[in-house]
């Protein structure tokens, strides 16, 4: 009840009056239920807020999610637009074929674009397609330039058809200086392509510490099997941390060596990384879920987002009960003290389309964290 309508009825009362007719009742109850409702945030104004505020990873994620729940030529044009390259990029990433024209044209045109970011620039001509980014990618690939700009572009027309870049890829890679970026070794990795798999073990002796076990990690989706000891070495250093990297290219891996180095993993607990590595098993259904709830049960923020996150993965398995107590861990989890727990669970909600978190989500759009305002609004934009 409002505090006007408190007042009214208090100075009724004080002044001797019996009762309020039922029908004022009823007028006061559905201009409160009104306000209220008024007061219920609009998932999709919230994205639109986040979109223009905060870090370029909440920005990037809002231009992702406007994209995939509303309009698409709207949020793709103004994501290109934004001042990030990170967040262009994401915006590109997020666009699913088929792509209409007017988005094409301004993705045609990013491509073209010689003083664009090269990385944005070659996923904006992969999602463009067509003869013209092809042309735009051979002309980039082919300048005189830094060889480590010229990879994205490369990769790029190879995908749009330019065979010639095919051995320029494979002699790059072969001298071990590769950039810094997870996403060109999973794109690179993607196609079956053995002499990208024989590039990458030669270089493997002499890339970046912090790109040794996620390159080992592309060797494995290229099926080399030799990376397998790249991966098994790491699990057994003194350091958790390099360990627990070891967990995360393991865990991110579609193939038999992961569950058995996941396994090795566990028996060399119990800590962080074996407790890691349960949860990335269970998400696969190789353990029992009650292992999402143990550890969603700890005082490790990380290992609680962790555990979310797979049982995001084990709700989607075929065993009805074991998706059960992985979907019980994500609703606890948009309960949980940290915020980037309720981040991880509001955006697994929004994935399985749980109806049972919707009032949660309408709670957290109010959030003192934007990461956890953006995963709730594209939530319930997905419900």
């Amino acid at each position: 009840m409002s505090t006007e309508t408190e007042v009214t009825v208090l100075v009724l009362l004080t002044l001797g009056c019996h009762k309020v007719a039922p029908a004022q009742l009823d007028a006061i109850a559905l201009e409160d239920a009104d306000a209220a409702s008024a007061r219920v945030r609009d998932p999709g104004t919230v994205l639109e807020e986040l979109s223009t505020g905060g870090t370029p990873t909440v920005r990037a994620r809002a231009f992702a999610l406007l994209i995939g729940h509303t309009e698409v030529d709207r949020w793709a044009a103004a994501g290109l637009q934004d001042e990030s390259s990170w967040v262009q990029r994401a915006t590109i990433e997020a666009l699913v074929p088929p792509i209409g024209p007017e988005t094409r044209e301004r993705l045609l045109a990013v491509a073209q674009d010689g003083d664009a970011d090269p990385w944005v620039r070659g996923a904006a001509a992969t999602r463009a397609e067509g003869p013209e980014a092809r042309v735009a990618m051979s002309a980039a690939w082919t300048s005189p330039t830094d060889p480590l700009t010229r990879l994205p572009s490369a990769l790029a027309a190879l995908e749009l058809g330019d065979d010639q870049a095919h051995p320029f890829l494979v002699a790059s890679l072969e001298t071990g200086e590769l950039p810094l970026d997870l996403q060109f070794l999973r794109e690179l990795s993607a196609r079956p392509d053995p002499a990208f798999a024989h590039a990458l073990a030669t270089a493997q002796p002499v890339v970046e510490w912090e790109l040794q076990l996620q390159v080992a990690g592309a060797r494995v989706r290229l099926g080399d099997p030799s990376a397998e000891q790249v991966l098994r070495r790491a699990l057994a250093d003194d350091d958790e941390e390099r360990r627990a990297e070891a967990v995360d290219v393991l865990a991110d891996l579609d193939d038999p060596v992961a569950v058995t180095l996941l396994r090795r993993a566990v028996s060399q607990g119990p800590d962080f990384v074996a407790a890691y590595a349960e949860v990335a098993l269970a998400g696969r259904g190789v353990l029992d879920a009650s292992t999402f709830t143990e550890v969603s049960e700890l005082d490790d923020f990380e290992l609680r987002q962790l555990a979310v996150r797979h049982a995001g993965r084990a709700a989607r398995l075929e065993d009805a009960k074991s998706a059960r107590k992985a979907v019980d861990v994500v609703l606890a989890g948009l309960e949980d003290r940290d915020g980037s727990v309720r981040a991880e669970a509001a955006r697994a909600s929004g994935e399985l389309r749980l109806q049972d978190a919707a009032p949660r989500l309408r709670q957290l759009l109010d959030d003192d964290r934007d990461a956890v305002r953006v995963e709730a609004a594209g939530a319930l934009l997905a419900l």
